[in-house]
């Protein structure tokens, strides 16, 4: 399985801040809080992306193919995507300076950053100064997600996450699809576009006083084991008169960390939800690489796949 972290020299390019080994295992793990600028050096993403010219052999003269150009990473050579004319490219350093502008200086702590597919995909992550204790104690982080794209699959966006502390369990759950996100596209305005960023980011720390409410409310509700085989098989379905071993597995992983799973008791729809979120995070299989567990495709799917699009769905179902 191709890596999904971008490996250059034998090196990741990511960095975990707090001084501990971050739950994927992969990348810098620094001691102290980091500025942006000190963020990008440590994730080793202190490199630009050009466009140059997208050649073709025409009566065998290359020649500029016209209104297109190559994403191409100066330090390696390796180019990312083939974009139009039109399309703007965000330095990684731009997209951080952005980042700072609309959190504010001091306002938050930056706990992780890094390139995923050889650069194509860049993120930063910082944690908002506001902890939230649910369930008699259970502690979650607020934090603040930024990811940027130099192959056109994404835009600019800023989201969203929380993190459960106990086993680094990551939710992120879009309970205002409209308005949580801040998402700009490549152009050469971005910059103008802090303002409305920072009008976003508002709306962000109310999304997170929703969540922080409707995890309250799963925490005082119970939870049978019935109620939990039956939400597993919603949540992963297999069709009538098929069978599906993997799934059926996965089901019964699920079912077994409701009640065993780290920080759970079994007891309610709080314990159903971290038993989802901890086998996507760290049970659930993604293949191997020669190092073993495929960690970064592990990271990837957390954050912007299928695990990401499976806990929101376990939100769903458990409202």
């Amino acid at each position: 399985m191709a890596h999904e972290l971008s490996i250059q020299n034998g090196r990741a390019e990511m960095f975990s801040g707090r001084n501990i080994t971050p739950w994927h295992r992969l990348g810098t793990v620094v001691e102290g809080l980091l500025t942006s600028s000190e963020a990008l050096e440590a994730a080793h993403l202190n490199w630009n992306v050009i466009g140059n010219p997208v050649l073709a052999q025409v009566n065998g003269v290359p020649t500029a193919v016209p209104g297109y150009q190559a994403i191409t990473r100066e330090d390696t050579g390796a180019v990312l995507s083939i974009m139009k004319d039109s399309y703007h490219p965000i330095q990684n350093s731009e997209a951080f300076e952005f980042f700072d502008a609309v959190v504010g200086e001091g306002q938050a702590i930056y706990d992780t950053a890094g390139a995923l597919h050889g650069g194509r995909r860049v993120w930063i992550m910082a944690r908002i100064p506001k902890t939230v204790f649910i369930d008699g104690g259970d502690e979650l982080e607020r934090n603040i997600l930024l990811y940027t794209s130099h192959d056109g699959s994404s835009t600019l966006k800023m989201q969203q996450v929380m993190t459960r502390v106990v086993c680094q369990n990551t939710l992120s759950v879009a309970l205002r699809q409209a308005t949580n996100t801040v998402s700009i596209l490549h152009r050469g305005n971005y910059k103008q576009r802090v303002s409305e960023a920072q009008r976003a980011l508002k709306v962000v720390h109310g999304y997170f006083d929703d969540l922080t409410t409707l995890i309250e409310l799963f925490a005082a509700k119970p939870m049978s084991h019935t109620d939990m085989r039956d939400f597993t098989e919603k949540l992963l379905p297999i069709a009538t008169g098929e069978k599906s071993p993997r799934t059926e597995k996965a089901r019964g992983e699920i079912t077994d960390l409701f009640s065993k799973g780290t920080g759970n008791h079994g007891r309610t729809r709080w314990d159903a939800l971290n038993a989802v979120t901890e086998w996507v995070d760290h049970r659930r299989t993604y293949g191997r690489t020669q190092n073993g567990v495929a960690d970064e495709t592990r990271f990837a799917s957390t954050l912007f796949g299928s695990g990401a699009e499976i806990k929101a769905s376990a939100v769903a179902l458990l409202s």
